[in-house]
This record gives structure tokens, C-alpha cells and sequence, in this order.
């Protein structure tokens, strides 16, 4: 099965120390290790999800190795820097900290992990919805949890319900053809939404509406489903 993503360039720039590439690091603003950052149309952003060994872990474990690039000159970096993908650069240091994540990095899943996120953004009630000129009015005004297809201009489709079975979003996903994205915020997500590329998110409330048994239930339903639908035919 071919999981290399059209409009997710999930890559990285290998083992990064500091210390003998000072100049990239500089350019970059990489100050603390590690440092996820990403790139779209040449605009360098900080990933600004959580930082813990285990969270950087199970990012790396959404990225498809299919869709890793080991990169190994400027010029296939400038190439990628300037593209309109999107580009994941993971920095390490040469600390044991560093060479625990690249050792773990290099052993990514074959299955796209879709994190669960917490919007806690004011539009996402319903009575003041609409209210901002942030792009994430064009979803859909309902109270989470759901999960939401975008997919260029067309209307954004989602699926909701009170007691989500992993038969009900299996069967429901298994109708896209859309990988699921690694964790997005604020302006990350933003960027994405804006930039109108395919995504399907998956997105949680504060634990207010949702108790977290079943915040923990839902991410293991979504963390067990496939890629894509080539997924679900060859089982």
C-alpha cells in the first residue's frame, strides 16, 4: 500500500547536533531539545504540541515511514523548505535524551496516529459561533466531540455521536480516502484549515463535556483505525 500523503510531507531532518551545525540551528531558532517545527510555503512555524518524550514519540509513530526523507544535503532541504507541503523538521542534540528519541524515531508505525485535541476556543459554542473571522468558522456549530472532513472548497462533512462505538467511526472513516493528521493547535491548525489541503480531524472538548474514560475510549478508537481506504480493502 502506498500511504506517501500528497499534501502531508511528514519528514525529518535526521540526527541534528547543535554543536557542528550552529549556523542551521541559529537560522531556525532551535533553543531546547528536542524541537519539532514545521514549514509551509517557506514560513517556518513552532509545532506547538507537547513536548514530553512520550508525546514526541507518538507523533513520530503518526508518520508514515513511506513519507520519512532522510535529508541529507541543502539542496533537497531548500526544495522541501519551499514547496507548499507541509514539512516536519524533528531536531535532536547529541545528549542521551536526544539519541533515545532518534533510536525511537526510527521505528515509526505503518498507521497514521490522530491525537486528540482540545479546543477551548469560544467559537466552538454555539451561540457566539460565527462571531470571529477565524477560519475555523467554516465548521460546523455543535459541541464536540466529532470528527470533521475538510476537504478543499466543498462543505465540511462530520460524524457525531453520543456513544461512539469503534464500529460506527470505523465504518464511517472507512468511506475517506483521507489519512488522519497528527495533533494540531491555534495557529498550526489554523494554517492547515487555511491552506484548504484534504484533512480529517478528530476533536475533543474540555473534559466539561466530555468525562475522560470516554476521552480515553475515543482515542483508542481512533488510534486503532487505518490509514486510508486501500487500508480497509486489503484486509
Amino acid at each position: 500500500m502506498n500511504t506517501n500523503i500528497d499534501y502531508l510531507a511528514a519528514k525529518y531532518n535526521g540526527y541534528v547536533d547543535c554543536t557542528k551545525e550552529k549556523a542551521l540551528c541559529d537560522k531556525y531558532q532551535v533553543h531546547y531539545f528536542p524541537t519539532i517545527k514545521y514549514v509551509i510555503s517557506n514560513y517556518v512555524h513552532d509545532y506547538f504540541g507537547r513536548t514530553s518524550l512520550r508525546s514526541l514519540i507518538e507523533m513520530c509513530d503518526s508518520l508514515n515511514p513511506e513519507s520519512i526523507t532522510m535529508i541529507s544535503d541543502d539542496a533537497t532541504y531548500t526544495s522541501f523548505i519551499h514547496s507548499s507541503q507541509v514539512v516536519f523538521l524533528c531536531v535532536y542534540d547529541s545528549s542521551p535524551f536526544g539519541e533515545q528519541l532518534y533510536s525511537h524515531f526510527q521505528n515509526v508505525s505503518q498507521y497514521l496516529l490522530l491525537y486528540a485535541v482540545s479546543f477551548l476556543f469560544p467559537f466552538f459554542n454555539p451561540q457566539t459561533f460565527g462571531a470571529t473571522h477565524d477560519p475555523l468558522q467554516i465548521l460546523p456549530p455543535i459541541q464536540p466531540p466529532y470528527v470533521v472532513r475538510i476537504e478543499g472548497d466543498e462543505d465540511p462533512l462530520y460524524y457525531r455521536s453520543q456513544n461512539v462505538t469503534r464500529d460506527e467511526l470505523f465504518n464511517w472513516i472507512r468511506s475517506l480516502s483521507l489519512p488522519l493528521l497528527p495533533e494540531y493547535r491555534g495557529r498550526a491548525y489554523n494554517d492547515i484549515v487555511r491552506s484548504g489541503k484534504r484533512t480529517l480531524l478528530f476533536a475533543l472538548d474540555s473534559a466539561a463535556l466530555i468525562d475522560n474514560e470516554q476521552i480515553a475510549h475515543l482515542k483508542q478508537v481512533v488510534r486503532s483505525l487505518p490509514v486510508s481506504v486501500d487500508s480497509f480493502e486489503s484486509e
